[in-house]
């Protein structure tokens, strides 16, 4: 009888539940979290482990009984809480590697960066001022990730000599690339290399859609640099910008993440977020479903204050029916000393 009982149950898990019975638990090597979920086949609470085995994310039932794995994210949403699926974006300008910056010159800290990156657990994000060699550095320091995006003034991902990307950073575990592309911020997007109106250096957009392995769900992010002294330049990029986002990602959820080089009282960002302006977007910010944490400035003073005021230029904006739960900018520090001279931007978003 109780055979016969066991048989039933593993075939009725199994299809449908898509549940695998193992004969031994299996210790996971890292442990990811942890939850008292509600169990679709019992009604009753049951513990629910995350964990990472092997590179792929498990997950694990246990009750009084026996103990289930499974690894379908999308055939258990309905005993995983909401936070699962939430993720983690960052906006950081990591300075280009300056030799005159002395102390603060790159390879002084490049491990606090990756270790700002690694602890506030970024899915992905976008980084301004990379250069290939630190896109390289960063990846070693950062297994878990990869890295879609070009040069900007060479367009490819091996410039010589060696210059600035507007690369997206996105862990390989949880997301597919589905297509990603770059271009100008000038009269002519598709011409490599061109500044554009009075801007000083070449400006890009980086930009990629995405599918995330535990909802299935696809977004687009668009990461982007404007220049520095063309104020002509970052009216203009603003306005381009709305229009290619409207092009390239139509109605579906958009994450947008910069070094914007304008305040919220300036033309580009009032463009960027005008409410009479149909191809908006919003500024996370002021939609965050929890109070903002840290400062409200994300420039440094070289490298010396964090956060100086009235100085907020890097963003994260979102479009489309994408939630904000929190937002925060970063000011960790090590002794005093900062890891770049801009501080990270990060903020927990749900796609809908």
């Amino acid at each position: 009888m109780k055979s016969s009982l066991f048989i039933w149950l593993f075939t009725f898990c199994s299809f449908h539940f898509g549940l695998k019975l193992r004969s031994a638990p299996i210790v996971p090597s890292v442990n990811l979290s942890h939850y008292r979920a509600e169990d679709p086949m019992q009604g009753a609470l049951r513990d629910i482990s995350c964990f990472k085995e092997q590179g792929l994310t498990q997950f694990q039932i246990d009750s009084e009984y026996d103990k289930w794995f499974f690894n379908d994210p999308n055939r258990i949403s309905s005993v995983l809480p909401e936070e699962f699926m939430d993720i983690n974006i960052m906006t950081f300008n990591i300075r280009y590697p300056n030799p005159d910056d002395g102390f603060n010159y790159w390879p002084n800290r490049k491990e606090l960066v990756a270790s700002m990156i690694r602890y506030h657990d970024a899915d992905i994000l976008g980084i301004q001022e990379a250069f290939r060699s630190q896109l390289d550095e960063l990846v070693a320091m950062l297994p878990d990730y990869a890295w879609v995006g070009v040069c900007r003034t060479s367009g490819d991902q091996n410039p010589n000599p060696d210059n600035e990307f507007s690369a997206i950073l996105y862990k390989l575990e949880r997301f597919d690339v589905l297509q990603n592309q770059t271009f100008w911020l000038s009269e002519s997007p598709d011409i490599v290399g061109e500044a554009g109106w009075d801007a000083a250096l070449p400006r890009i957009v980086t930009w990629a859609q995405f599918r995330d392995r535990r909802t299935d769900k696809t977004f687009f992010h668009f990461n982007t640099h404007f220049d520095h002294r063309g104020k002509e330049a970052r009216a203009k990029s603003a306005q381009l910008l709305l229009n290619k986002i409207t092009d390239i990602a139509g109605p579906s959820p958009v994450l947008i993440s910069g070094d914007f080089n304008a305040v919220p009282e300036s033309t580009p960002y009032q463009y960027l977020t005008a409410p009479q302006e149909s191809e908006r977007i919003y500024d996370a910010l002021t939609l965050t479903e929890s109070p903002h944490h840290g400062p409200l400035s994300t420039l440094t003073s070289g490298f010396k204050i964090a956060g100086v005021p009235g100085r907020r230029i890097d963003y994260i904006f979102i479009k489309n029916g994408v939630r904000i739960l929190r937002h925060a900018i970063l000011s960790d520090s090590w002794g005093g000393r900062l890891p770049s001279d801009h501080l990270p931007v990060l903020a927990t978003c749900r796609i809908p």
